[in-house]
């Protein structure tokens, strides 16, 4: 009996283990192209202010001057990018996870998307939780009276 609750069991088991396997590795995968990307594009930016400050110093003969004006630069490009953080990266990261784990069956695009599903996910669970309790209630009272 009890080797055979095993051998029920091990297979789910094992199962759930992949899933949960193939899940985090997309997961984390899409996480470590995005860290990626981010520092490669961090390492080109220097490189390309540290070539422009150097460009526009010769220019106007003041190395100083010159790596204001890129430092202005990049704190106007850095402005731009923080008041657009969310739409930036939150929806982005929503897309990525989504596809990951929900092998793209059930895309998700944005925050309000998620907000939707998750939504309708509680839903669902209520409105199965309420049938698991009231349809064994109404068959006791149909039984009773």
């Amino acid at each position: 009996m009890n080797s055979d609750f095993l051998g029920f069991l091990e297979p789910r088991a094992e199962r759930l283990k992949l899933y949960a396997t193939q899940w985090l590795s997309r997961g984390l995968s899409s996480v470590a192209a995005i860290l990626l990307l981010i520092i490669v594009g961090g390492i080109l930016l220097l490189s390309l202010a540290f070539a422009l400050t150097l460009y526009i110093g010769e220019a106007i003969g003041s190395y100083a001057l010159a790596a204001l004006y890129v430092s202005g630069g990049l704190a106007v490009i850095f402005v731009l990018i923080w008041l657009l953080r969310k739409k930036l990266f939150k929806t982005a990261l929503i897309a990525v996870f989504s596809d990951a784990f929900f092998d793209g069956k059930k895309k998700v695009r944005n925050a309000r998307e998620l907000e939707n599903e998750l939504l309708k996910n509680e839903l669902r669970i209520q409105k199965d939780n309420n049938g698991f309790l009231i349809e064994p209630l109404k068959f006791l009272l149909k039984k009773l009276f």
